[in-house]
Formats: structure tokens, sequence, C-alpha cells
């Protein structure tokens, strides 16, 4: 038994004897090499050998040919002559021992290279041909001395303040900007909009809790076009009942060709309501006659919403010569159909806009014909957009005053109105298939053919052009495109009161916000008896804490708006649900409800105010 049991054991290990023992490579060595250890284990003259090799290895000289010392020279190389720097260390120390070791007296630094850079020559207010308004983004770019033929030629001008010749330094630019301009990014940025998926029906972002950010911004520039102000000596302070004249156009709309004359647009604030208002000033206009000024009183009395309101006319030679001033109602941040379509990134023309603007126009015409007046003075530069698709007639009753004189038939002027209203449409369309279609040689008809618009649009735009045709027939017309106009009109107007309520929502915790740090935290209430820890209002400062003061379970600030938002909310409507307040040292605790804090809010506040120190 015992010998078949041994010969078991030894063929079970036979696979081991080829095997090198790991406690040789470990600890060099193998302790139970003689005590049943099965793995191999190098005999001494291997041992020897091993040694050997690596000697001769190692004091092998790095030039021979093979493979081994080849790639070995390439990492060292003991032959390579020693490094002898050109200079001794006693030249090295006497270079450096003439320097300060103040940082005053440290040399700076300057490029051979560079050369001496010319002082930018300062330019004056009073010499500027334009003003550029404080909104407009300066950025570098070389003029293109391509025009773009088949637009109007006044849309063909950059507008001042976006574009800078070459030649110009930056500083020109800066210093017609605003010392102080609004910050558009108070907020932070609405989310993506994959991340609305994975919220819960329950759940809200940050940005739904304020207005929206495009309409926010259009508002905050409306606000800055009616606070900017300008300082020019060769500006007149006062302009008979209107102060402070900020001006408005830019180069391409002086030299009107409705006018006939210079023209220039001022932004002005009215001595006797406070009002802002636009006025118009056309240069060198020698008026004498009263009855110039006739059909003011009737333009003053009409109020349409595509038309921008007429208030007064008179002369004046405040500005150096002889001028005539319309005053206009005063819309920030407005903009004419040549700077929304035409100029720095024009807005793409759809048939949407264009049965937009016809309709609006014609709504305009109507009133002013129904009026016994004529506009006289229809042309993109003098049809301003105010808000999303919002467009109103401009500049009305100048031309009365200037041709005051003409005694051509009412009827007459009112069939001019509709020719220049055709063809402002005509050249709102045909730019887009600008580019694609050869006009020459090719009628109107022929043109308006190619334009990638419906064929009931078409037929309205061939009927505008025809020379026979009335106000009333294109009012039958339009008619069935009113009601696309309308819902539109109704679905911005409920998209406003939407962001409307929210910001009233804001609103009214603004003020709630407002009374409690009146109270919170003031001087005068430490060591006074009623705000301590024992004291009717001590609830008001744990409060406070509560709302803004919260930390999570390791410590860290909890920054959650919502909560703010909620609880704010349920202050305001002072509602019976109860809280748990609790102390910074968490030894005081009170429950109390939204309703009681509320009335001890009003109560310290009216407090507050009834004092004689405050």
């Amino acid at each position: 038994m015992s010998a078949n049991s041994n010969s078991t054991n030894t063929e079970n290990h036979d696979w081991a004897k080829d095997i090198d023992c790991k406690n040789v490579f470990i600890h060099g060595y193998c302790k139970f090499e003689n005590k049943g250890c099965y793995f191999k284990h190098p005999s001494d003259d291997s041992i020897e050998k091993n040694k050997e090799t690596k000697e001769t290895k190692s004091s092998a000289p790095l030039s021979s040919g093979t493979e081994e010392g080849s790639s070995i020279r390439k990492k060292f190389s003991f032959e390579a002559p020693s490094f002898t720097p050109s200079g001794s260390v006693a030249s090295l120390t006497n270079k450096f021992s003439t320097m300060s070791p103040k940082l005053d007296e440290i040399p700076t630094f300057v490029p051979t290279s560079q050369q001496t850079p010319k002082k930018p020559q300062q330019v004056s207010a009073e010499s500027n041909d334009y003003f550029a308004p404080p909104n407009s983004m300066f950025t570098p770019s070389v003029p293109s001395d391509n025009s773009q033929p088949g637009l109007p030629l006044s849309a063909q001008f950059p507008q001042h303040g976006t574009t800078a010749p070459h030649n110009v330094v930056p500083e020109m630019f800066y210093a017609q900007a605003t010392q102080y301009p609004l910050n558009y990014n108070l907020y932070a940025p609405p989310p993506p909009p994959h991340f609305n998926l994975h919220l819960n029906p329950n759940e809200r972002t940050v940005s739904s809790f304020f207005i929206d950010d495009n309409l926010r911004e259009s508002l905050q520039k409306r606000n800055e076009a009616c606070l900017q102000t300008f300082s020019n000596p060769s500006i007149p302070d006062i302009v008979g009942v209107y102060h402070s004249l900020v001006p408005l156009n830019n180069n391409f709309d002086n030299n009107s060709a409705r006018y006939g004359a210079v023209s220039h647009m001022y932004k002005a604030t009215s001595n006797k309501d406070a009002r802002l208002y636009a006025l118009r000033r056309i240069e060198n206009v020698n008026i004498t006659d009263k009855q110039a000024f006739k059909t003011i009183k009737a333009w003053s009395s009409i109020e349409n919403s595509n038309i921008v309101k007429v208030h007064e006319a008179f002369t004046t030679t405040v500005f150096g010569g002889n001028s005539l001033v319309v005053a206009y109602d005063f819309y920030g941040n407005a903009k004419t159909l040549i700077e929304i379509h035409f100029q720095n990134q024009p807005e793409l023309i759809t048939e949407q806009h264009l049965w937009s603007y016809l309709i609006q126009l014609v709504n305009a015409l109507n009133e002013v014909h129904d009026k016994g007046l004529a506009v006289r003075s229809i042309d993109l530069s003098k049809v301003i957009v105010t808000n999303k698709n919002r467009i109103k007639l401009s500049g009305c009753g100048i031309v009365d005053i200037l041709q005051h004189e003409n005694t051509e038939d009412i009827a007459q002027l009112q069939k001019k109105d509709l020719e220049l209203l055709a063809k402002l449409l005509y050249d709102l369309s045909i730019t887009s298939i600008y580019g694609s279609v050869s006009f020459d040689d090719k009628t109107q008809d022929q043109i308006i053919d190619h334009l990638k618009f419906s064929d009931d649009y078409k037929a309205t735009l061939k009927y505008l052009i025809s020379a026979d045709f009335n106000l009333k027939e294109i009012q039958t017309r339009i008619a069935p495109r009113l009601l696309d106009v309308i819902d539109g009109l109704q679905n911005s107007n409920d998209f406003i009161e939407s962001q409307l309520s929210t910001e009233l929502e804001n609103a009214r915790l603004v003020r709630l916000m407002s009374k409690l740090s009146f109270l919170h935290g003031r001087p005068e209430h430490e060591g006074d008896p009623n705000w301590s820890e024992s004291s009717a209002n001590y609830p008001l400062t744990l409060f406070v804490d509560y709302v803004y003061h919260q930390v999570d379970e390791r410590g860290y600030p909890v920054v959650d708006l919502a909560h703010v938002i909620t609880c704010l909310n349920k202050l305001d409507a002072g509602i019976e649900e109860r809280i748990l307040l609790v102390s910074k040292d968490e030894k005081n605790c009170i429950i109390i409800s939204y309703k009681e804090l509320k009335t001890l809010i009003e109560e310290g506040f009216n407090e507050l105010r009834m004092r004689k120190d405050i």
C-alpha cells in the first residue's frame, strides 16, 4: 500500500519539476529545496555562469557592432566629450553682480524689433459726423467696395457703429460707447431643451420663474435707449419745451429724398409731462405762413396702432439756422425696414411678413384717408418696426408742411399713397429671388411669376402694381388673411400676459423680501429685548435662517431657489400651514404658521415706519 502511494505522489508532482521555484526569484533561495519542494531549483554551476555572463555584457565595449551594443550606445556614450562652458565662472559672476536685487530696479524687457507706437489721434465728439448708439456692437471688418445692386440705394450703406474702416484705431469707437452698458445676462441662461425631458411633472427649472430671456433682453434694450444721454456742444440744450436731446438717426437717413432736405432725428424729454418724444428736424426751412401748419391739428387727432402719433410742429433757430421740428411719440430701440431686412444680419423676408406688412399698412392708410389726409412719404426708411412684425408709419405731416403751397387734389395724393404702398411691397418681395433670377428685359408681372410665394399673394401683388385700384378693393382681397394676423396677435398677447404674470409674482416677492430685509439684522436690534430669543419677534430671525441658510446632512449650503420662492409665496399669502423653525445651535424650536409670520412682519415694518428717526 505504501509503495503504491509513494509512486502515485511522485507521478502527481512531475508537472512541477520544469517550473522555476518562485522563492528563488523572490528571496534568492528556497529553504524547502531539500525538504520536499517539487519545483525546479538552479544548481550552483548555473548560478556562476549567469554571473559571468552579466559581467561580460556589462564590460563589453559600447562601440561593438552587435545590435545590443548599438542600442545601448543610443542611450549612453561614455566616449562623448564633456561639456565645458565658454566663459569662466568668474565672468558669469561679474555679469550678474551689477544687477540690483530690488524689484523696482529690474530692467524691463523690450524687443529690439519693437517700434514705438504712435499715439492715437484724439477725436472729439464735435468732429464726429454721426452718433453711434451704445447698443450697437463694434465688429472689426474691412468694408467691401462692391455695392449690392438691386437693393434700395439707402439699404446699401452699412449702419454706422457696426463696421469700421481698417485704418481707424479702436479707441475712436470705444469712446462713443456708453460708460455703463447694461448687462443683459443678469440671469442664468435657460437649460438645453433636452434637459426638460428628465424633469418630473412636479419639477421646474429656474428659468421658468422669470421672464423669457429674449423678451427680457428686448425690453432692457428699450429701457437703455430711453435712458441714453449724449453731451455735444453742437446740439442745443433746449428746443422749445424739449431738453436733453440725443441724436438717433444714421447717415443714410440724413438726405431724405421724400423731404428734399437734410433731416435729423433726436430723442428729447418734454418739460410739460416729462415724457420722451422723437423730434424730426428739417434743416434750412424758412416758413413764415401759419397756414402751413393747418394740417398738424388733423394729424395729431389720429390714433392708430400703425401710425406714429404726431403731437406738434414748430420752427426754431436754436440750431444756427431756420429749422422745422415735428414732435412724435418715441419708441425705444425701434428700427426701420431697411435696418431689419437689409443691414447687419438681415432677417429673411417670408410671405407671412409680407401679408402682415400689407395688412398693417392698409390699416394705416385707411385711417389717414378717412381723415381727408395723405401720407405722401411711404418708403423703407419711413416704416419703423417697434416689435416682432409690428410696423408703424413715421414722418407723417412733414410733406404737408414743406409743400403747403401745393394745390394738388387730395384724391390724387391719396392715389399716390397707394402707388408708394405697391412699390414698397414690390421691393420687399423681389429681394427673395434677387441673384437667382435676371431682371433684364422682364416686366414686373414676369418677375412676380418667379416669386416662391403662393398664387394668392402673387395675384394680390399684381393687382397692387396695376394702374387702377382703390383701397376698398384691397381690403376685400386681404380679408381672408386677417384671420391669420389676428391669430398671431392673440397668441403674442397670451405669451406676453403669461410673462407679465410671472414678473408680477416676482414683484410681490421683492416687496416682501424688502420688508423682511428692513427688519432682519438691524444694528439697533442688538441687545433689544424685543428681538431677543425670548421675544415675539425672534421667529422672524429663525425664518430667515429657514429660508436662506439651510444646510444638508454634510454641512454644505442648500441653494434651492424653488424652496425660497415657495416659502415666500406662502408667506405673502399668509396661509395657515405651520412650519418648524430651529435655531442654529438646535436649542430652540418654534412651531408657527405663515399667517403669524406675516403678521409679525407687517407689525414690525409699520413700527419701523412710525419711528421719527427713520
